[in-house]
């Protein structure tokens, strides 16, 4: 089966793409096949961010980029799209295409995992249309070729599409000089480590250590603002507590008159975990009195 990543459809995948993907994740006869779905482009060279729909890698012949569309009507004239009922009416599909084919290249060179010899293909797939619905009055084109279009009708051999693409590519492009096309370089190593380039794995979490390393400083810190408290409290003869239910704050601290006639508070351990802070108010009944704050 091919490795779709990730295993299903992402979240807001429109008809169109959940089409594909099914088709593609069906496939028979690619198992070393790699489909990237829905890849965000954050480093896009022409616009803020963009988005591949899918990402084909396949070992021994190269790469193809596809552009997912379900209109209801497309009309192409003097060079110029409109598809209906897509977001973008007015928009070439291969244009949007291009720029993520150069924003991966270019990522994908800087990462050092691409020579520039591999074949990258692009592929419009407009799965609502097949081709019988078409009357194609031009059929040359300087924009694009025919077989850079799939149809509704493919959704049934996608495995035979993209190869019938890939092999029009290679013909076209093997004999145009200055370009750089060896489909020999995606080897199985190279397609996963491309792969791993375009989306990176990695995971974290708190060990046990970490957490009482975080107990401890938890306990310093409160440590020290008990100490605090505990200092005013042995400076003042009025102290008030209060508190949340279940801390017993009125029976949490009594005066001892030792017999020095020095003055102390018993303030039992369990309690003192309890202070979180104190502060100075006057009571009508007491005067200056040192008001603690508790809880559970």
């Amino acid at each position: 089966m091919t490795r779709m990543i990730p295993p299903r459809p992402r979240p807001g995948a429109n008809f169109s793409e959940r089409r594909i993907f099914d088709a593609l994740a069906g496939a028979h006869d690619a198992d070393d096949w790699i489909v990237i779905h829905s890849l965000e482009i954050r480093r896009h060279v022409t616009h803020f961010q963009g988005e591949a729909d899918f990402i084909v890698l396949i070992p021994g012949r190269g790469i193809v980029v596809i552009e997912a569309k379900s209109p209801e009507y497309v009309e192409y004239k003097d060079g110029e799209w409109r598809l209906d009922r897509v977001p973008n009416p007015g928009k070439s599909p291969f244009e949007q295409l291009d720029g993520s084919i150069r924003s991966l290249r270019g990522y994908l060179k800087t990462r050092g995992v691409l020579d520039g010899s591999e074949p990258i293909a692009r592929l419009v797939w407009f799965t609502s249309l097949d081709r019988y619905q078409f009357k194609n009055v031009t059929p040359g084109d300087m924009q694009f070729f025919e077989w850079e279009l799939a149809w509704k009708g493919d959704l049934q051999h996608p495995i035979k599409a993209i190869s019938h693409l890939l092999d029009e590519h290679d013909a076209w492009y093997s004999a145009v000089d200055g370009v750089a096309h060896d489909p020999v370089t995606m080897t199985p190593e190279h397609t996963d480590a491309i792969a791993a380039a375009l989306l990176g794995d990695f995971a974290g979490g708190r060990t046990l250590a970490d957490r009482k390393l975080e107990r401890l400083d938890d306990e310093h810190r409160l440590l020290k603002q008990q100490k605090q408290v505990l200092d005013m409290i042995e400076r003042n003869d009025h102290v008030y507590f209060d508190g949340p239910a279940g801390t017993d704050s009125p029976r949490c601290v009594r005066r001892q008159d030792s017999l020095e006639g020095s003055v102390s508070w018993d303030v039992p351990v369990s309690i003192r975990a309890s202070f979180v802070s104190a502060l100075s108010v006057w009571s009508p009944r007491c005067g200056p009195t040192i008001r603690a704050s508790m809880r559970r």
